[in-house]
C-alpha cells in the first residue's frame, strides 16, 4: 500500500497506489473515479477541464478545493499522483492528504 504522508512540502507525490494497474488507460480511469469521489465531498470542489474525456488533463492537472482553499492533482504516471498545495498552510496540508486517502480508499470498494 502507498505511503499517504505529508512531508511539510508543497507538493505531495504519492507512488505505488495501485500496483495491480500497469496500463496508463486503466489508470488514468480510476484516478477519474477518484476525483468524482473528490467532487462529491463536501468539503471539496473540483473545476471540471474535461478530465473525464481527455486523458492529457490529468497530465496538466486537475484544479481542485479543499475548504475553500485551491490544490491540484496531477497525473502523467501509472501508480502516481501528485498533488500540489502550494497556498495551504501545513496544518490543512496534512488534513487534505489525509482526507483524500480516505477517499481514495473509497473508490477500491
Amino acid at each position: 500500500m502507498a505511503d499517504w504522508v505529508f512531508t511539510g512540502g508543497t507538493t505531495t507525490i504519492i507512488q505505488g497506489i495501485d500496483n495491480s494497474i500497469s496500463d496508463y488507460e486503466q489508470w488514468r480511469q480510476r484516478v477519474v473515479q477518484f476525483i468524482l469521489k473528490i467532487a462529491e465531498s463536501p468539503d471539496f470542489a473540483v473545476k471540471d477541464n474535461g478530465y473525464e474525456k481527455f486523458p492529457e488533463v490529468l497530465v496538466g492537472g486537475v484544479a481542485c478545493f479543499y475548504r475553500g482553499k485551491p490544490f491540484a492533482i496531477f497525473c502523467d504516471l501509472p501508480n502516481e499522483l501528485i498533488i500540489c498545495h502550494n497556498s495551504l498552510r501545513l496544518q490543512l496540508a496534512n488534513d487534505l492528504i489525509n482526507e483524500l486517502k480516505t477517499l481514495w480508499l473509497k473508490t477500491m470498494y
